[in-house]
């Protein structure tokens, strides 16, 4: 690779990736009220680098994870309510 064409893959792999993005913000719009839905991010980072010529070129962006956003809080409340309840099974002999 060039370095005359760095400036085009960095464009290149930064649209990628913000679409990748705006797919996860699509999915999370799209399972708003979905019973259950976790929300997830899109983490982006920055790409290796390459020395070509003489010099370090950077070579845009990748997804580094998409990662679920939970509050861990809300999500004991949810589970509790979620378990059945044992309640009624306790002292019976069988």
């Amino acid at each position: 690779m060039s370095t005359g064409f760095s400036g085009l893959t960095t464009a290149v792999t930064g649209m990628h990736n913000n679409q990748k993005a705006l797919e996860v913000t699509g999915h999370n719009i799209s399972n708003l009220n979905t019973k259950g839905y976790t929300r997830q991010q899109a983490i982006l980072a920055t790409a290796n680098s390459r020395y070509i010529v003489n010099n370090w070129v950077e070579l845009g962006s990748k997804v580094q994870e998409i990662r679920q956003i939970r509050n861990s809080f809300l999500d004991g409340i949810y589970r509790r309510e979620q378990m059945p309840s044992d309640t009624g099974k306790r002292g019976t002999t069988a």
